[in-house]
């Protein structure tokens, strides 16, 4: 499956990308507690996180305005169901916690994901 993002898109899904992978110390806290099927699973997210970074870029403000992602049709509709469920938890959140720009991208990730498991987005 080929993802297309315009520029927008790509910023809200790099921001959240880069919220999710600040958790990877949970990797390490869940094998420490013997949990290690719920390590396993985290390590395996924060892998696609590093592989979308592959695909869309490191910076934080490259210069392209459309980015392309190609995955495998399951592991694009895992990927965007995991980040409506990130999104989702920063809007209901945010509310009264975290700052406009957060919910922003939220809302844009959550759109642009829920138009991939539906089918649109998708060359």
């Amino acid at each position: 499956m080929i993802l297309k993002l315009d520029g927008d898109q790509r910023e809200s899904l790099y921001n959240l990308v880069l919220t999710d992978l600040s958790g990877i110390g949970d990797v390490t806290l869940n094998m420490d507690a013997g949990r290690i099927s719920e390590g396993r699973q985290l390590g395996r997210q924060f892998a696609q996180d590093v592989a979308l970074l592959e695909q869309i870029g490191w910076e934080l403000n490259p210069e392209l305005e459309s980015y392309e992602i190609e995955l495998p049709d399951a592991e694009a509709l895992a990927i965007c169901r995991r980040f409506c469920q990130l999104a989702a938890s920063i809007v209901s959140d945010g509310m009264a916690q975290r700052a406009d720009r957060a919910l922003d991208d939220a809302y844009r990730v959550a759109d642009f994901c829920n138009s991939v498991i539906k089918g649109q987005d998708v060359v």
